[in-house]
């Protein structure tokens, strides 16, 4: 009987001991582990971003890629029901004005059937843009009542886990 807990003991021991070893392995005050993350400040468009400010049930993403194609993601997760729109198309930056058309909208209700539309739409009417701060500020004209009305629409960076 005495046996038995002898080695029950040393076998805690050895977990103890490996245990300290593992978790001394990081950095103290890190939650980082052993490795450290790849970190990604954006200086141009080509990432993923989020609007702001976030409203709650709804995720407003947009996307741009470096073979000048951009989505825009909205989903709302609202009263036990779930909506997804797309918006993809074409991006193009001369300086740091920004042109954006929709070339297809797609819509998801409840995880159902994907709707699919073909379209051909300016949005944010004559855009500029700047990156600054894991921002991505896109300034734009937008007509209310018939009179332009200077609007500004703001993004964090959205970094993702390779």
């Amino acid at each position: 009987m005495k046996t038995k807990n002898t080695l029950a003991y040393k076998a805690l021991a050895i977990v103890l001991i490996c245990s300290a070893a593992f978790f001394s392995a990081c950095k103290k005050g890190s939650s980082e582990g052993p490795y450290k993350p790849y970190i990604y400040h954006p200086t141009t468009l080509m990432a993923l971003w989020s609007a702001q400010p976030h409203v709650d049930g709804v995720d407003n993403l947009i996307g741009f890629n470096t073979d000048s194609t951009f989505i825009i993601s909205i989903s709302n997760y609202n009263a036990g029901s779930a909506s997804t729109n797309w918006a993809t198309g074409k991006f193009r930056v001369k300086g740091d004005s920004l042109s954006l058309t929709v070339t297809q909208r797609k819509t998801s209700v409840n995880n159902g059937a994907v709707t699919v539309t073909d379209v051909n739409e300016k949005i944010y009417n004559k855009a500029t843009y700047v990156v600054k701060n894991d921002q991505l500020i896109i300034s734009y004209i937008t007509i209310k009542d018939g009179t332009p009305v200077a609007s500004t629409a703001v993004f964090n960076y959205l970094p993702l886990a390779l």
